[in-house]
């Protein structure tokens, strides 16, 4: 709710429509045993054990497109940015897919003007291959999104 809040035009859902499908949307998530999707989360300890940062990511259902896994829901706190933290969780997610999921592709959208996180991204060698225009509107105003994928 928290990223929903800080910020809005990075998910493709709405802090209402987040609220109103309530807890149980991650509980099929957290309690699945497997490595078919999974969330990943950074937590600090000072002042307050809270969770800072998170990732999620999902393998590919269908057979032609096994090999490739998709992050979503990639969010660092205002106040932990620039401290290394989602690098860190970045890595983390994509050794899971390497690892355990066991693709040769990653994918990922991100808002078109979110330049530090394409930037993270790039550093670990994401490519940018397409931009889609006015793909989210929030309120009156439109905002494209960039496509990044990543060759393991």
């Amino acid at each position: 709710m928290r990223a929903l809040k800080q910020a809005p035009t990075a998910f493709l859902v709405t802090l209402d429509e987040e609220k109103a499908q309530g807890p149980s949307r991650f509980e099929k998530t957290l309690t699945h045993e497997g490595n078919e999707h999974s969330l990943f989360g950074a937590i600090v300890d000072e002042p307050s054990r809270k969770i800072v940062a998170t990732s999620g990511i999902f393998h590919e259902e269908k057979t032609k497109l096994r090999h490739k896994a998709t992050i979503y829901g990639f969010f660092v706190d205002e106040d932990q940015r620039g401290k290394g933290v989602g690098g860190k969780l970045l890595d983390l997610t994509i050794q899971f897919a390497r690892e355990e999921m066991k693709v040769s592709t990653i994918y990922l959208n991100v808002e078109s003007t979110n330049l530090p996180a394409i930037k993270l991204y790039e550093s670990r060698d994401f490519k940018m291959w397409g931009t889609e225009p006015k793909s989210e509107k929030e309120g009156d105003k439109f905002f494209d999104t960039s496509h990044m994928t990543l060759i393991l």
